[in-house]
């Protein structure tokens, strides 16, 4: 069964700045960072407990995701995402999805079928 990336649970954190990285990219995904929302360093530390130049690094990397803006002598915010944002994943989503599931049921074979009982092949 595949599972979902967003339902995968994060890969084990050998360092300050992956630990870091890896929980704000899942707070930002989740919702509980909003959408152009400031990351002001002084509460990103206290809230990961890490110091400054960690924080820095796991934004510079969330940066390169895409998922935060870096915004010159301002520092960072949350990447904006609007409804036609929304809309328009929605529509990518669906369309990939549909994509993969005739391609597992094309490619399902026997055993495929011993699962799915009333699948015409």
């Amino acid at each position: 069964m595949l599972v979902p990336v967003m339902a995968r649970k994060p890969r084990s954190a050998s360092t300050r700045v992956e630990r870091m990285y890896l929980a704000l990219r899942q707070d930002t995904l989740a919702g509980r960072q909003a959408s152009g929302s400031r990351l002001p360093f002084a509460e990103l530390c206290a809230r990961y407990d890490v110091s400054m130049g960690v924080a820095r690094e796991a934004l510079s990397r969330l940066t390169a995701e895409g998922l935060v803006q870096s915004e010159p002598q301002l520092g960072f915010r949350t990447t904006p995402i609007s409804a036609e944002d929304l809309v328009h994943l929605t529509d990518a989503r669906c369309a990939i999805e549909s994509l993969v599931l005739r391609e597992a049921l094309k490619r399902g074979g026997v055993r495929w079928d011993a699962v799915c009982p009333g699948r015409d092949g």
